[in-house]
């Protein structure tokens, strides 16, 4: 009895520790195979400088969605776990 009250509590836990560690790989993912690679040709000798504005913005940007979808994952199973819905 115990042992299943158990696994039910930590199991919110379980699944907030994997969603974030699937979030962590999939940004890896997509940094080395779809942001490292990108080039911008424009602003003639800036271009290198363009480049690096570019990824660190995407980067930025991937960074904020993680939080958001971490956040909102942790108000949810806070909620539920207190009851609120």
């Amino acid at each position: 009895m115990l042992r299943v009250f158990l696994m039910a509590a930590l199991m919110p836990l379980v699944v907030f520790i994997l969603v974030m560690w699937g979030l962590m790989m999939a940004g890896g993912g997509i940094l080395v195979l779809l942001v490292a690679p990108m080039d911008i040709d424009c602003c003639g000798e800036q271009r290198h400088l363009a480049s690096s504005v570019a990824k660190a913005l995407v980067t930025l940007g991937l960074i904020i969605l993680w939080i958001y979808i971490l956040s909102w994952m942790k108000r949810a199973i806070l909620h539920r776990a207190l009851g609120r819905r």
